[in-house]
């Protein structure tokens, strides 16, 4: 009976072993995953925006100068980001980029909102070689602040290049439009790709001859097929630099339809012939056309035609002359403020010339009153300064 019940003993005593082992087994393995749980936890992504939200164990996929692209959530801009933690590897880069971008972005979003346009200029322009040449929203806001910034310092030629780059952005993606921070939107005909913000009259010789070449390269770097407007930018632009052979050369290759762009080949014959002097030819061009013109060129057509009329042989047509360009403020206001004061400007030429001190005085005032912060009216102020000190 001894033997037998020895014999019972040691056949089942490895059987409780094993069985510890695996509940010391499981018991390790579940430990382990545990802490396998914690550790993914700690390595997860972590943002923090401006606005105070978290973003907390995120998955950050990718980051560049458009931002910082999170799995499941799309792109968050570095104006949006106050600080981060992502994979250690990967975290000077992310620190690098979130300073020289995140506030500099921030500012121009914040300027935007407010109307501060004048104050665009500086960081847009110091962003402007990183986003020139890439397309997301981020580069919108730059391009556009850029422009509007330029506007605003009467930088008129220049804004030309910032819009281009504007009208190249949009037609990769309309929604930037959109999401643009601020009230205002960018008022721009997709289809010739004019906007109403720049006539394409341009005044300051100095301003032109320096643009030049940047729209130049700008137009020739935009998304195929070239727009007709990026042309006759280039050759208005050309001409107000007085270089007629380079306005010539793009002139030949602007279509003669729809009439919004063909029509400018007449306009620039007739730019062309007053600064040539042949302002009799100027008028003869311009002089039956003028009102059969697209409504976004007439301003144009009425500048060109007043200004070879008050600047040609025959006094008689001088007053008429005038009459032509004070229906450019009369009927665009602060629409086109600058072509407005211009007007306004050579309005003056004519009734100095005539020998109206009266209408003189009226025009003058309307000038520097109501577009006090134009070329021409920085000019006048210029002048009566100096005529002052004298």
């Amino acid at each position: 009976m001894f033997l037998r019940s020895s014999k019972t003993k040691s056949a089942t005593t490895p059987v409780k072993r094993r069985s510890s082992f695996v509940m010391v087994l499981s018991a390790a393995l579940f430990s382990f995953l545990i802490l396998l749980s914690f550790s993914n936890t700690a390595k997860a992504d972590r943002i923090i925006l401006r606005n105070l939200k978290i973003l907390n164990g995120v998955t950050v996929t990718a980051f560049d100068e458009d931002g910082v692209k999170i799995a499941g959530q799309g792109i968050v801009t570095w104006d949006e980001i106050e600080r981060g933690t992502v994979a250690a590897d990967k975290q000077a880069g992310f620190d690098r980029l979130k300073l020289e971008l995140g506030t500099p972005l921030y500012r121009i979003r914040q300027r935007l909102t407010v109307g501060d346009y004048s104050g665009l200029v500086e960081e847009a322009e110091k962003l402007l070689p990183r986003y020139r040449s890439r397309s997301s929203q981020s580069a919108y806001m730059v391009v556009q602040a850029l422009m509007w910034g330029r506007l605003a310092d009467n930088r008129r030629e220049e804004a030309v290049e910032a819009y281009l780059l504007c009208f190249d952005q949009l037609r990769n993606n309309k929604s930037y439009y959109e999401k643009l921070p601020g009230p205002r939107k960018l008022n721009y005909d997709a289809t010739s790709g004019f906007t109403s913000e720049i006539v394409p009259v341009f005044f300051d010789k100095e301003a032109a001859k320096k643009i030049l070449p940047k729209i130049r390269t700008t137009a020739q770097s935009m998304k195929a097929p070239i727009p007709q407007a990026a042309l006759i930018y280039y050759v208005t632009i050309a001409l107000a630099a007085e270089d007629v052979a380079a306005a010539d050369n793009l002139l030949a290759n602007v279509k003669d339809t729809p009439a919004i762009t063909g029509q400018w080949k007449t306009l620039c014959e007739a730019q062309k012939h007053v600064l040539a002097k042949e302002y009799e030819l100027a008028e003869i061009i311009l002089a039956g056309q003028v009102y059969s013109m697209h409504q976004f060129n007439r301003p144009a057509a009425h500048y060109w035609l007043g200004t070879a009329r008050i600047l040609g042989s025959d006094p008689n047509k001088v007053e008429r002359g005038a009459l032509d360009l004070l229906i450019i403020p009369a009927t665009q206001g602060d629409k086109s403020s600058e072509l407005s004061a211009a007007a306004l400007h050579r309005a003056m030429q004519a009734y100095q010339r005539l020998k109206q001190p009266g209408n003189l005085a009226s025009v003058r005032k309307e000038l520097l009153s109501k577009f006090s912060g134009t070329f021409h009216a920085t000019q006048l102020k210029k002048q009566l300064s100096n005529s002052n000190d004298l």
